[in-house]
């Protein structure tokens, strides 16, 4: 299959609660299961990002929604 998957998104029900997500918490998860995850970084103004990879190598990411997420110090 040519090209590579960069973004997709997942729809929710209950967005309220879908907010209540901790990308921290994913990251913690994803170690517990095996996984990698590097550990969260901010996006000024918009949220977290973390990249993590699965135990049979494939690439993801968490993504959480927080506009107060800082400018990373340099």
């Amino acid at each position: 299959m040519p090209g590579q998957i960069v973004h997709f998104e997942i729809p929710a029900d209950d967005p309220a609660k879908g907010r209540e997500f901790d990308v921290n918490a994913g990251a913690a998860r994803v170690r517990e299961l095996g996984g990698e995850a590097d550990e969260p970084g901010p996006v000024p103004g918009m949220g977290w990002f973390v990249t993590c990879r699965d135990t049979q190598g494939n690439d993801f990411g968490l993504w959480q929604h927080d506009t107060s997420a800082p400018t990373p110090a340099a």
